[in-house]
């Protein structure tokens, strides 16, 4: 006699495949690096899997993970505020005067298909 399967044991079955696979990628991931951390001999240059989780436990534990986490995030939302405050309006005046339109869309248009990180590289010429 077979048992009847229904769809949600199919469902579970899925679900515990695929987090056993994730699992597994990890394992061998982190086994990988160890291997190559111990091959290099320098910690200096490919630090041990161990060695860079008890460097991320003592961040987490003195604060400074967290501290250098909002910086970034205060960075990132000024800069996102800023774009808007520019960005929104001078959209609306383009779509309002073709004289404006004109004037800054070729300058968008060949600025637009350089990839987000080739700006890197001036960002950091500019800001230091």
């Amino acid at each position: 006699m077979e048992r009847n399967r229904t769809p949600a044991y199919y469902a579970v079955l899925s679900v515990a495949w695929t987090a056993w696979l994730y699992l597994r990628t990890m394992l061998v991931f982190a086994l990988v690096w160890y291997a190559a951390s111990r091959w290099i001999h320098n910690p200096i240059l490919l630090p041990s899997p161990i060695d860079t989780f008890k460097a991320l436990g003592a961040l987490i534990g003195n604060g400074e993970l967290l501290s250098n986490a909002l910086s970034s995030f205060r960075r990132l939302a000024t800069s996102f505020a800023l774009a808007c405050v520019i960005g929104i309006p001078l959209g609306f005046v383009m779509a309002m005067n073709q004289v404006i339109y004109a004037l800054v869309d070729p300058l968008i248009e060949i600025l637009r298909p350089i990839s987000g990180i080739a700006w890197i590289p001036l960002g950091m010429f500019i800001l230091g």
